[in-house]
């Protein structure tokens, strides 16, 4: 694991299908119950292994309509510095 530069928090990074590398937290992979692309409630971003991004609503495990996606959250949505790493239009 690596630190983040900016937080200093232990990274890893799993590669996108695009063949980017996405800063993501944890060891191991967990499973995340969550409603797709609901923009109420808590939000994660959520990444598999295999490097394909799921976001939406956290939900909770016996909510109807929810999908369980396993994979390790995505670093930019906790990182308190995140915006200096997005690039700019």
């Amino acid at each position: 694991m690596t630190p983040c530069k900016a937080c200093g928090e232990p990274l890893d990074f799993v590669k996108t299908p695009e063949g980017k590398w996405m800063p993501v937290e944890g060891d191991e992979a967990e499973a995340f119950p969550m409603f797709l692309g609901d923009p109420a409630g808590e939000q994660l971003t959520v990444v598999t292994e295999m490097g394909i991004v799921f976001k939406g609503r956290k939900a909770m495990r016996n909510e109807n309509g929810t999908m369980t996606v396993r994979g390790r959250l995505s670093h930019w949505g906790n990182c308190t510095h995140a915006e200096q790493f997005r690039k700019k239009p």
